[in-house]
């Protein structure tokens, strides 16, 4: 559905903006050969409650891109992280 007009699902709202492009391009072998897949996702931002979505297909293969096997994640608000922001 191409045509239908997106909503955040946090507040409803359908007015979003650019938010910045993720490039998961990499070198991949076939046959004999190296060759660069180029991969970019476009990220988008709610204007009105500032959630940031995807637009498009997330489907499995684009979550093991984003989320590879191993991955390890951290949460930032934890006091105990040893993560400092600034």
């Amino acid at each position: 559905m191409k045509n239908e007009k997106r909503k955040c699902p946090v507040c409803s709202h359908s007015k979003f903006q650019h938010f910045h492009t993720v490039d998961a391009s990499a070198w991949v072998v076939i046959e004999q050969n190296i060759k660069r897949k180029d991969n970019e996702y476009r990220l988008h931002e709610c204007v009105h409650c500032n959630h940031i979505m995807f637009f498009g297909d997330y489907s499995e293969k684009m979550f093991e891109i984003f989320y590879p096997k191993g991955h390890k994640s951290i949460n930032i608000l934890d006091s105990s992280s040893k993560c400092n922001i600034e």
